[in-house]
C-alpha cells in the first residue's frame, strides 16, 4: 500500500472546517431571510400590539436598526457576531450569548444521551451483521434500528 496516496489530514480537516462554515453562512442567511419576510417588525414584537406615538415608535425603530435594507441588517449583525457579540434580546435586553450558554447545556445533555443511545443500538447490530453476513434477520434489524 502506497502512502502518498493516502491524502494528509490535514486537507481533508481543512476541506471539512471550509464545508461547515459554509454550512453555517448558508443557514444564517436562510434563518434571516425567513425572519425578515416574517409580518412586522422588531419593534411590533417589542410592543406586543400596543401602538406607541409615530415619532416614538420612529426613533425606536431607528434604534432596532430596522430602516436599514435587508443585506445591511444582515452584514451589521454577521460582522458583530464574527466579534463575540450576539447582541440583546428584544424581550429581556439581556445579552443574548449567555441565555445561549445556559440553554445549551441542556442541548447537549439530550444530544450525548441521544448519540450514547444509538451507539448502544447500532454498534451491536453492525458487529453481528459483519459477524455473521447479509441474512434477513440482520437487514431487518439494520432497518429496525
Amino acid at each position: 500500500m502506497k502512502f502518498a496516496a493516502v491524502r494528509p489530514v490535514s486537507r481533508v480537516l481543512a476541506r471539512e472546517l471550509a464545508v461547515t462554515a459554509l454550512l453555517l453562512l448558508g443557514v444564517s442567511a436562510v434563518v434571516f431571510a425567513i425572519l425578515y419576510l416574517a409580518p412586522g417588525d422588531p419593534l411590533n414584537v417589542l410592543l406586543e400590539g400596543q401602538s406607541p406615538r409615530s415619532e416614538l415608535a420612529l426613533g425606536m425603530r431607528e434604534a432596532l436598526g430596522v430602516p436599514r435594507t435587508w443585506y445591511g441588517q444582515y452584514a451589521a449583525w454577521f460582522g458583530k457576531m464574527l466579534q463575540g457579540n450576539f447582541g440583546n434580546s428584544i424581550r429581556t435586553g439581556l445579552p443574548v450569548l449567555p441565555e445561549l450558554a445556559r440553554v445549551g447545556v441542556n442541548t447537549l445533555y439530550l444530544t450525548l444521551g441521544s448519540l450514547a443511545l444509538t451507539l448502544l443500538i447500532a454498534v451491536p447490530i453492525a458487529v453481528h451483521t459483519a459477524a455473521h453476513g447479509d441474512t434477513a434477520g440482520n437487514t431487518a434489524a439494520t432497518i429496525g434500528a
